[in-house]
Formats: C-alpha cells, structure tokens, sequence
C-alpha cells in the first residue's frame, strides 16, 4: 500500500474545508503569500539584528556562539533575539491590512527597535564599571551579562508596548 500522498491531493482535499471554514482560495493564497512575505521580513530583521551586535562586540559574534560557546555572547544573542521578535511580532500583529503597508509598517517599527536596542548596549558599554566588551569574551558565565540581556529583553517588551 502507497501512504505517500502528494501536495496536490492535500490542496484538492483542503480546498473544500477551507472553503466551508469560510476561507475562499483567493484568501488562502493571500495569507500564504503574506505569512512568507512576513516570514521572510522577519529573517532578514534577526540577521541584521545579529550583524549589529557583531560590529557592537569585539572579535567575530558568530564565532564566539557557535563555534567558542561563549556563554556571555550566548545571553546576549539570545536576549537580543528574544527581543527584537517581541517588537517584530507586535508590529506584524498591528500592522495594517495591506499587505505593502503591512510590511513597510513591521519594518519601520522593526527597526526603531532594533536602534533602540543598540542604543541601550551602547550606554550599558559606557556606562558598566567593567568593559561589557571584555565580558563577551570571558568563558565563565558573569551576572553583568544576565542582567545585561533582561534588559535588554525589557527595552524590546517597552518597544512593543508603545507600539499598542
């Protein structure tokens, strides 16, 4: 017995349960074309968010997080992930209709977040006892970095928050 079935029997088989779920086939191509369209927005966001904290931090970030395992840079790029896709999401979920305008909107906001995070690692840098710098750096876990990356958390969750 063949169990493959082939993209064509889902689509022929889904399109009349979308359509008596109320979804015409005009509206299911409209949000597949609009969930990679953001989808693909988004992507392009994080890498740029991560090439940011690249120029931001001594050495080579990816380096340091994939092949070094540095737990310091580690908290940093995770908390700066975690943050960017809090404004990213609030802006995609507020954005308008329009699919162009919806993507220009998520941008726009997308990326006064991502100015106002580097903004916030500039001023923690300049104003930290220790260069945040060196603590990237340092194979040992540091409370300056944890406190560093809830903060930063907290800078994305007020973005987003002044999105509403």
């Amino acid at each position: 017995m063949n169990t493959f079935i082939s993209f064509a029997q889902v689509g022929a088989h889904a399109q009349p349960m979308l359509v008596a779920a109320g979804f015409s086939e005009s509206s299911f191509t409209l949000g597949m074309t609009s969930t990679v369209s953001y989808f693909a927005l988004a992507l392009a966001l994080f890498l740029l968010g991560f090439k940011v904290q690249d120029w931001l931090t001594p050495g080579h970030f990816r380096k340091q997080i994939f092949v070094d395992n540095l737990p310091n840079a580690c908290v940093l790029a995770g908390s700066q992930a975690v943050a960017l896709g809090i404004v990213i999401a609030t802006a995609i979920a507020l954005s308008p209709d329009e699919l162009g305008q919806g993507l220009l909107f998520t941008l726009f906001y997308s990326l006064v977040g991502l100015a106002l995070q580097t903004v916030f690692l500039v001023i923690v840098e300049l104003f930290s006892p220790n260069r945040m710098r060196d603590v990237f750096e340092d194979p040992k876990l540091r409370p300056s970095a944890l406190v560093s990356g809830v903060f930063l958390i907290m800078v994305g969750v007020i973005n987003a928050a002044c999105l509403l």
